[in-house]
């Protein structure tokens, strides 16, 4: 069905805007014409300064302000656009609520982005067209206060140092010692847990991973669980304080005999795509 965009938001990574100044600004002005003069597009605050004099000051026939400066937090828009790579992603999904996402990459890889340089304008032409649809992802919900679309790790600040896990599932009861453990989603299955030997999981599984980092004699594998399971993460001896580190971004420490729950999020990571692939089968290109 046909969905016509009349809020949109722009978020980009701080550390591209310099080197692609000129990309940004040229996508920029097209979408502002995609939308005809019948919307308004928000853009962050810490960006907005590179574009002023060229693109801020844009108004429409009534001499509204087409583009608004705007907290990431407070983008309650019916899409937002990234430039940038998984990173930038990762930050504005945990940001924002219930808004569906589409990015171009400006990054590395780029594993979760739909558009690149040199088709970004003419594919965004065929979005704001209605040609589209939206995927929706499993997150993780952590301790009933963290939100991760890939994946929560639990492990020391510095490596080589050994935790000992006592890992409730359901009721049933696992215990490993290892240098850490990840609980990822089958988004996040394409990324750490899979550098540390875990499954990669098709989107549509209604299924997470638990997977060991480095355990102690390889005697423990990662596990695939349903998404619908508890999980209770106990860690039983330390020598030092662990640390919860979710989507890459350390969150608190956690001291010895502190419990850890994850279980299926009430959010969920809404992803625009314009083309059914297969997205986990982009690792097989690197």
């Amino acid at each position: 069905m046909e969905k016509k965009f009349s809020s949109i938001g722009i978020v980009c990574n701080p550390n591209v805007v310099e080197k692609e100044k000129d990309f940004i600004t040229d996508t920029l002005k097209a979408v502002q014409n995609f939308i005809k003069n019948n919307g308004e597009i928000l853009i962050e605050h810490h960006i907005a300064s590179h574009f002023a004099g060229n693109f801020l000051n844009e108004k429409d026939r009534g001499g509204r302000s087409i583009v608004k400066e705007s907290n990431i937090k407070d983008m309650h828009c019916d899409m937002i656009l990234v430039f940038g790579g998984d990173g930038t992603i990762l930050h504005t999904i945990n940001a924002v609520q219930d808004v569906p996402i589409i990015g171009i990459n400006l990054g590395r890889f780029g594993f979760m982005t739909e558009l690149n340089k040199n088709d970004a304008i003419k594919k965004l032409e065929n979005l704001f067209k209605g040609n589209f649809f939206i995927e929706n992802y499993d997150m993780l919900d952590i301790n009933d206060t963290y939100n991760a679309v890939n994946e929560a790790v639990i492990c020391y600040k510095f490596p080589a140092r050994l935790l000992d896990f006592k890992i409730k599932i359901n009721g049933d009861v696992i215990g490993f010692s290892a240098d850490g453990v990840v609980i990822a989603t089958p988004t996040g299955s394409t990324a750490y847990s899979l550098s540390l030997g875990g499954p990669v999981i098709h989107p549509s599984a209604n299924a997470f991973v638990i997977t060991p980092m480095n355990s102690f004699l390889g005697n423990a594998k990662p596990i695939v669980v349903p998404s619908d399971s508890e999980i209770f993460i106990n860690i039983e001896r330390a020598n030092e304080d662990a640390f919860l580190i979710i989507d890459g971004k350390v969150v608190e420490r956690i001291d010895t005999g502190k419990q850890i729950s994850v279980k299926k999020s009430k959010k969920i990571a809404k992803f625009i795509r314009l083309e059914k692939t297969m997205r986990c089968a982009k690792i097989f290109k690197f």
